[in-house]
């Protein structure tokens, strides 16, 4: 913008000059000289008048120009910069997230268990009713006196096939020693082999006749007349019926169960007697048992275990017995040869 102000001013100074000039040589006639003596001489003194005059005027019109050239420079505003507009930024809304609506708890109703002499009685059909089964039982005998303690392990692992036939190993650790014992059953007729000796018959079955428990027309284990609270558990993922019955001594329940198996007036009845079973919801069979209580110990006799424990001795029996594979197909049981 500054440079064309300044042209324009150029423009307009020479365009003057042009007219000052012209104006210098179209001026009012002068008067017919009176002639002179020496016309040249007075011809170029004029000449040279003339081009002075014209001189001084030149450089004052220049000087008139330059001042306005400079006063118009002055009076232009210089341009400031202006700072650039910001840019508004753009803050998003925030979008309202829909917070789910809190749910209301649905109520389950507690299943209503049966009770458990209903449990019990269904059992007892139920194993009754097997054709075979496998068992494995631990057997603890412990005992304590005069400053002494004795504890017996046996574990018995086993096979039952209906009507009347076990197969059966006893493992017992006595005094630092692993005795083990096979068994069989047939009918009427029992085996035994102890070790290191061949089969012999005997007159009854030694082994640990778990069948019994639940077996036959009398009152058995399964025929506890006390409530219990069933509760479900599961058992290798099988839903089960959990009961226990504690029946401390002296109490009134330890006394309707010893009554209604006949042993109230047995001088060597349990004490402190605990059952638990754990039953399967589908099948009652039996898949679990503890029984423990305080047993007396018998001191007397020379052959006697428990001879050297006096007779404040007090004795202990806990039995945990696990069944499977019921009704599944199990080596066959056989008389064994006897020589």
């Amino acid at each position: 913008m500054l440079t064309g102000i300044r042209h324009t001013a150029v423009l307009v100074l020479g365009c003057l000059l042009l007219a000052l000039a012209l104006s210098a040589c179209g001026g009012t006639p002068q008067p017919t000289p009176v002639p002179t003596p020496d016309i040249e001489a007075t011809v170029e003194a004029r000449i040279e008048e003339r081009q002075a005059e014209d001189a001084a005027l030149e450089a004052k019109v220049e000087a008139m120009a330059k001042a306005m050239v400079e006063a118009t420079a002055q009076a232009v505003p210089t341009a400031t910069p202006l700072p650039p507009t910001p840019t508004s930024t753009h803050t998003p809304t925030p979008t309202a997230t829909p917070v789910p609506p809190t749910p209301t708890p649905t109520h389950t109703p507690t299943p209503t268990l049966p009770s458990s002499i209903s449990i019990l009685t269904n059992a007892k059909k139920a194993m009754a009713a097997l054709e075979s089964y496998h068992y494995n039982l631990l057997m603890v005998i412990k005992a304590s006196g005069e400053g002494m303690e004795i504890e017996i392990p046996a574990n018995y692992s086993g096979e039952f096939k209906a009507p009347d036939r076990v197969r059966e190993t006893m493992s017992i650790a006595i005094f630092g020693m692993q005795l083990e014992t096979a068994y069989i059953r047939v009918g009427d007729q029992t085996y035994a082999k102890e070790p290191m000796s061949e089969w012999t018959a005997t007159d009854e079955f030694e082994g640990f006749d778990v069948n019994e428990m639940w077996s036959g027309d009398d009152d058995n284990f399964l025929d506890i007349p006390i409530a219990a609270e069933p509760t479900l558990e599961e058992i290798d993922g099988i839903t089960v019926y959990h009961m226990k019955w504690d029946l401390p001594e002296g109490s009134q329940e330890l006394t309707a169960f010893l009554n209604f198996f006949g042993d109230s007036n047995d001088e060597d009845i349990p004490e402190n007697l605990k059952i638990e079973l754990w039953i399967d919801v589908e099948s009652y069979y039996l898949k679990k048992f503890i029984l423990s209580a305080d047993i007396p110990i018998d001191e007397e006799g020379e052959d006697s275990l428990f001879s050297d424990l006096g007779t404040d001795a007090t004795g202990s029996l806990t039995m945990e017995a696990t069944l499977s594979a019921f009704n599944e197909d199990l080596p066959p049981i056989v008389a064994p040869k006897v020589e």
